[in-house]
């Protein structure tokens, strides 16, 4: 069986998008999504995406693979308890609202 080709995928930094949700794209390996129960694959995906298990509301699809078992998850969710946590992301948060304001206010 032929490997497929597959080129190498640059994902973005996370970031807030208009919505208000933190998005971002990030690698899993499949063997990380067998070995767990849904609720641990979420806390994967938020802690993968925001450094924290606070993530909420949390939704994803694939964007792409690399053979032999990556895939890349655009992954979203509510950042208002990851906000609470972490100055990095309350900078985030701040900047994206000057430019697209969404009405939650920290």
């Amino acid at each position: 069986m032929k490997k497929p080709k597959c080129k190498k995928f640059k994902y973005p930094k996370p970031h807030i998008d208009r919505e208000g949700y933190l998005r971002g794209v990030i690698a899993v390996d499949l063997n990380e999504i067998v070995e767990r129960d849904l609720e641990g694959f979420l806390s994967l995906l938020s802690q993968r995406l925001s450094n924290t298990d606070v993530l909420a509301d949390i939704y994803y699809e694939i964007v792409g693979f690399d053979a032999p078992d990556t895939l890349y998850l655009e992954t979203w969710g509510d950042p208002s308890m990851v906000l609470e946590c972490s100055e990095k992301f309350k900078k985030m948060w701040n900047d994206m609202e000057k430019k697209h304001p969404v009405g939650r206010k920290l």
